[in-house]
């Protein structure tokens, strides 16, 4: 059996538990509604005339309102410069079929919505109930991590006294043995500031002095060997200048 219903301005073909979505109805999800009927068809017989196929019954249960895929609308003009893109989305309804006159069937819609409202009623009191044995539980382990750490410490501070008394003798054998070594190393360094190139030294910077102050003797010497020369001319001079008196008188 099943019938043909109109509703948001489209017919549909439904049969007894049949899910499908139609447009928007202002119906809370959970709660039945009825729809108009066009046609009924029942085996051997079709009633065709809606107002007789309206005696029989059509309900329907909401289950969820949601919004279809998007739709995009797109517009163009020729050699206009004209673009225009648009999404729409459709506002839809999910309904399940209960019953076609006195056929009916399952319908999940109310277990869901039943469901549903025990769900959001009876939240807090599982989480406060949950919440004592998490609680207990907390505290155990707290007072187990306690010991583990106390025993830890305790063992860590006997590996540590040990390690430090071991670290103690090997330091000792250590000082024990290393004082035969240090001298051969102390001798060597005390020769050191014997060394021959400090008298290399003091012998070349006398040396070199003196050939340094005989230099200006000589500029001395010659200077006066210039100074002789012109006194030869002078008495010259004196001589022709008494001969010239002579002849005068």
């Amino acid at each position: 059996m099943y019938a043909i219903v109109k509703t948001g301005g489209k017919q549909y073909k439904v049969a007894p538990g049949d899910i499908l979505a139609v447009e928007r109805l202002d119906v809370p999800e959970g709660k039945s509604v009825a729809l108009e009927v066009l046609c009924v068809v029942d085996g051997a017989k079709v009633e065709a005339d809606p107002e007789k196929a309206a005696k029989t019954k059509v309900e329907a249960v909401v289950l969820e309102q949601f919004k279809g895929e998007k739709q995009l609308v797109f517009k163009f003009k020729k050699r206009k410069n004209y673009k225009k893109l648009r999404g729409h989305r459709q506002d839809l309804t999910r309904i399940q079929i209960a019953s076609v006159g006195s056929v009916k069937a399952e319908v999940k819609g109310t277990a869901q919505a039943s469901e549903k409202k025990e769900a959001a009623e009876k939240p807090v009191e599982k989480k406060a109930a949950a919440a004592e044995p998490k609680a207990s539980k907390t505290e155990k382990a707290s007072k187990a991590d306690k010991a583990e750490n106390a025993e830890k410490a305790e063992t860590k501070a006997v590996a540590q006294s040990t390690d430090d008394a071991a670290a103690i003798d090997e330091a000792a054998v250590a000082a024990d043995a290393k004082p035969a070594k240090l001298p051969k190393a102390v001798e060597p360094e005390a020769e050191k500031p014997e060394k021959k190139p400090a008298a290399k030294k003091a012998a070349s910077t006398p040396a070199a002095k003196p050939a340094a102050e005989g230099k200006p003797a000589t500029k001395a010497a010659a200077k006066p060997a210039a100074e002789k020369k012109p006194a030869a001319p002078k008495a010259a001079k004196t001589e022709d200048a008494s001969a010239k008196d002579a002849s005068e008188e």
